[in-house]
Formats: structure tokens, sequence, C-alpha cells
């Protein structure tokens, strides 16, 4: 989704959706760069409600 979002076009046209997968990408690089600064699989889920974080995100980009 991240070449579709990258548009202006598509920004302007979409703004609020864009604005939502813009903190979804956040909020998985952040994910990503913790993982892989501490990558114990086990602690994964118990990392600051990771769970949650995931479910919000996966609404969100339903409804994008």
């Amino acid at each position: 989704m991240e070449p579709i979002f990258a548009s202006e076009d598509i920004g302007k046209t979409l703004a609020q959706e864009t604005a939502a997968f813009i903190e979804v990408d956040k909020s998985w690089r952040k994910t990503m760069e913790e993982v892989e600064a501490e990558p114990g699989i086990l602690e994964l889920g118990e990392r600051d409600s990771m769970h949650q974080i995931f479910i919000n995100n996966n609404r969100n980009l339903e409804k994008i």
C-alpha cells in the first residue's frame, strides 16, 4: 500500500486514509525496529500491548 499512499494525488484525494496509513506504517516500522533490537519471540506479545497495537492497525487497514 505504501506506493499508493506515497503519491501526492492520492494524498490530496484521500487525506484521511493517507493519514491513517501513515500512522499504521509508523507503528509497523517502530515495532520492527524494536524486534530487531531485542528479538525474543516469547516476550514479543507482552511488549507495550503489542497485540492491541496490531488489532488497532488491522482495523485501520480494513477501513483504508
